[in-house]
């Protein structure tokens, strides 16, 4: 008998508070390992209350017995929900013998604000607005209400067009440690959903607002402030219901009050400044008062407001310095404490101290230090990101911690007049995503093991509301051209369908007139520079990649008029298909490029519509390619069969496109392995097409060569950081310590040396990771001096659709490869000689014998060892 379904999602989510969706998706893990299972069929109900679902009282929805096989992305289509409702659902599944299995736990999803009209709030703030060099103090503002019976739900709605921090009777609601996320705040904002019943009492209640500058007038990149305004605004209504069935909402408006606070300074990329003589003690407990004044209301603002649906942040683990800290004291007698965590990482520092009252405590950031131990200023760090902070004087000692600012460090210099025991404890506090971790990867080559928790240390530290392209201030962004090459390996290794399914919502948003991109989104106000062709096609590969991991058609539908607005966009401002050149003369180099990544657009458009039934759509994009790729062919490839754009990049793009024919890709892959060779097996192309170059050459036949480039250990290249102990992915072209884009060939890992393939086949039935491909490719045939440089594989992911498994051992008799395959789902197993194997679910083990191969396995073909 199958266990009950497990892994309950709504919307990508576990238990939403908050959604925006009027008909949410539900997805399911079947939870049955014996072999060859499958599910024939599947039940899910749903209750207005948990209790009533537990009872067999399914009063919003019971779907009955639907034969189907399909476990993710199903609509609810129960009775209409409205705002603020919630939803208890359940599901089972049926086996291939059609025998049911038990229910699963109980999942739980609510829903948003879904019409404006049930909007009440307004906007208000204080009065403080500095300017766009000169910060002011960040604002607590606070209402007082009564209650004359207990509450039995209580639910808080708030935003701010800055960054937020709520207390209800003295007591922090929400655990996310910024919010919200950036946004094109003209477009839109996003509001969160706090339960916050535990928190109200009977009788006097106060509900209070630390609210800072954020993204929206903080310096955003290191520039000015007020990009966006000139001072936050706050927007909040609590809704209560009680016993007896009545509702309560109490809003942000006239009613509320404001005063400065202690928190002189708050921006998010720069520093806080906080002095801790002027924290107020139970500012947001009822009764306690002081010099409060009215606040403004602003009755212009009117973003679009939208359910928080993304991935939300949470503060980590704790950090504490790898060794003691260096001590020196400069000229004028200030103490300066330099600290090593160990570890690069995007967090706030925690540092309790025991200082005379009005001593000036400075900590300075950085994500490297020179060999004096002195802070270095990186590419990409934060070399003035600076925090202050004025004692209190407090017993036995007190505490400084950052409230809204977020650093890229691991190293941290404290300094002022400080005695030897002033420092009582420090430590670092990490900020990550709350994405899940889905991938799992270890071999018996120590380096690329280390290699790959590089990359998930990054990783994990980008995914702040959008996928940033680096730890520091300058580039903490989301850049278009990043963000497309990190999806692949991100997707690896965690569940991002949340996180870019709300970037993609960004991206439409920044879209121009003209249909074309920023090079970053969401943008900053003001002139801004285009998105370059790899970064524009960010929409389309995004949402395709959502599509084939997730099986994400409705975000297909979702941004296909935004698709259509880019490709006519740039028809008209490429009349000729291929980029002029200008007065200037523009590097035909470029030229190149841009047609190629303009190919990719119309194969991905082409694929979209096809999905999308929009059969007219595919045979136009189709059209434009084939024109498209035969001008490529006549102004870039010569009659030999090389590019005017002579470079790793171009030869890439060419041979991945299929722009070149019959021999032409012979004399392309043979010219790239000179260029590789000459270069001593060090990588030309940018970080970001790494995963593109290795699976390139893989798919080509010469993983020798994929494989001599991964290994390399000198620079540049992506062993050489962990040699320098490295512990995020260092861009050793640009000098940038913590860039995810550059850990994106670790997505080759999981898919060439472990094997682990989406299918090519789109059948709704088969995408998704319904069935998939294992084909590892282990060193086999490849002579290096040393022997074979990686002997043991163990990789695992862990999809919508469940877990896969690919283990491989190469012995001196026999390559041996154990494979799981979740209930549900299919492989076929294609073994390093080519036989094939199609396997249902279940562990499945094969052995090639090298006395047995047969004329497929390669050649061996002699490499030196990469050095």
């Amino acid at each position: 008998m199958p266990g009950a379904p497990i892994r309950l999602r709504c919307e990508y989510l576990e238990n939403p508070a908050g959604i925006d969706v009027r008909r949410p998706r539900l997805s399911w893990w079947v939870d049955d390992d014996r072999a060859a299972e499958i599910q024939t069929a599947y039940q899910i109900q749903a209750a207005s209350t948990e209790a009533k679902l537990g009872a067999g009282d399914p009063d919003l929805w019971d779907s009955g017995h639907v034969s189907s096989r399909q476990t993710c992305n199903i609509e609810y289509r129960g009775r209409q929900l409205d705002s603020s409702q919630s939803a208890w659902w359940r599901v089972r599944s049926y086996d291939s013998d059609g025998m049911p299995s038990r229910w699963s736990e109980p999942g739980c999803f609510r829903m948003g604000i879904l019409r404006a009209e049930d909007w009440q709030a307004q906007w208000i703030g204080g009065q403080l607005t500095g300017s766009p060099s000169t910060p002011v103090p960040a604002v607590v503002m606070a209402r007082d209400f009564q209650l004359h019976a207990q509450v039995s739900e209580a639910h808080l709605y708030i935003t701010a067009l800055g960054a937020y921090a709520a207390e209800l009777n003295g007591q922090r609601v929400g655990e996310q440690p910024l919010t919200p996320a950036w946004q094109d705040y003209r477009k839109r904002v996003s509001y969160q959903v706090l339960d916050v019943c535990d928190r109200l009492q009977t009788g006097n209640n106060r509900i209070g607002v630390l609210l800072g500058d954020g993204f929206y007038c903080g310096a955003l990149g290191g520039g000015p402030r007020q990009r966006f305004g000139d001072r936050p605004w706050l927007y909040a209504q609590l809704v209560l219901r009680f016993a007896g069935g009545e509702t309560r909402i109490i809003v942000s408006d006239e009613n509320w009050q404001w005063r400065p606070s202690w928190l002189l300074r708050s921006d998010p990329f720069l520093g806080e400044s906080i002095d801790g003589r002027q924290f107020l003690r139970e500012w947001s407990v009822a009764g306690v008062y002081g010099d409060w004044y009215p606040v403004a209301v602003n009755h212009q603002l009117s973003p679009r407001l939208c359910a928080d649906m993304a991935t939300p942040l949470r503060i980590g683990s704790e950090r504490r310095p790898a060794s003691e800290p260096v001590r020196r004291v400069d000229g004028q007698g200030q103490t300066r404490l330099l600290y090593d965590f160990g570890c690069n990482l995007v967090g706030r520092l925690r540092l309790r101290l025991k200082v005379p009252r009005g001593t000036a405590v400075q900590v300075r950031y950085a994500e490297a230090a020179l060999s004096n131990g002195e802070l270095e200023d990186s590419p990409g760090s934060d070399p003035l990101a600076v925090d202050h902070y004025a004692g209190a004087g407090g017993e036995p000692w007190e505490e400084f911690q950052g409230i809204f600012g977020l650093h890229a460090f691991r190293h941290v210099e404290v300094s002022g007049l400080l005695e030897r025991e002033a420092i009582v404890d420090i430590a670092a506090l990490e900020v990550t995503s709350a994405a899940a971790l889905v991938g799992e990867f270890s071999s018996d080559h120590l380096l690329l093991n280390r290699f790959h928790q590089n990359v998930h240390n990054t990783l994990r530290h980008t995914f702040l509301g959008q996928p940033v392209a680096g730890f520091g201030a300058r580039r903490r962004m989301a850049v278009c051209a990043d963000a497309r090459a990190q999806m692949g390996v991100a997707s690896c290794l965690f569940d991002v369908a949340a996180l870019y399914r709300s970037w993609l919502s960004d991206m439409v948003d920044a879209q121009r007139p003209d249909g074309s991109f920023p090079a970053v989104v969401p943008p900053i106000p003001g002139p801004s520079e285009n998105a370059e062709s790899s970064g524009e096609v960010a929409l389309l590969v995004c949402a395709w990649s959502l599509y084939r991991r997730y099986g994400d058609r409705r975000g297909l539908e979702a941004v296909y008029p935004a698709i259509q607005r880019y490709l006519a966009g740039l028809r008209e401002r490429r009349p000729d298909l291929i980029q002029e050149q200008d007065a200037a003369g523009e590097d035909p180099y470029e030229a190149l490029l841009d047609a190629a990544w303009y190919c990719f657009a119309l194969t991905l458009a082409a694929r979209i519509s096809g999905v999308l039934g929009r059969l007219g759509d595919l045979e136009a994009y189709e059209a434009l390619r084939q024109r498209l790729r035969d001008r490529f062919r006549e102004r870039f490839v010569t009659p030999s069969g090389l590019l005017t754009g002579d470079s790793q990049l171009a030869y890439l793009l060419a041979l991945h496109l299929e722009l070149l024919e019959g021999a032409e890709r012979a004399s392309a892959l043979q010219r790239l392995e000179g260029q590789l060779r000459r270069d001593g097996f060090h990588s030309g192309v940018d970080s970001r097409e790494g995963a593109l170059l290795l699976e390139v050459l893989t798919l080509e036949g010469r993983s020798d060569l994929a494989y001599q480039l991964l290994l390399q250990t000198s620079a540049p290249s992506w062993l050489h950081p962990v040699l320098e102990n490295a512990t995020s992915c260092w861009d050793e072209m640009t000098g940038e310590l913590s860039r995810p884009a550059a850990g994106s060939v670790a997505e080759w890992l999981y898919t060439y040396l472990a094997g682990i393939e989406l299918d090519p086949d789109l059948t709704p039935e088969q995408n998704a990771y319904r069935a998939v491909i294992i084909r590892p490719h282990p060193p086999l045939g490849i002579g290096f001096a040393a022997g074979p440089p990686v002997r043991r594989v163990a990789a695992a992911m862990d999809t919508i659709n469940g877990r896969y498994e690919s283990t491989w051992e190469l012995g001196d008799q026999a390559f041996v490869l154990k494979v799981r395959v979740p209930c549900n789902c299919s492989a076929r197993v294609i073994m390093p000689d080519e036989a094939e194997h199609q396997v249902m679910a279940g562990a499945h083990e094969f052995a090639l014998r090298f006395d047995q191969a047969g004329d497929g396995i390669p050649i061996l073909r002699e490499v030196s060892q990469a050095s």
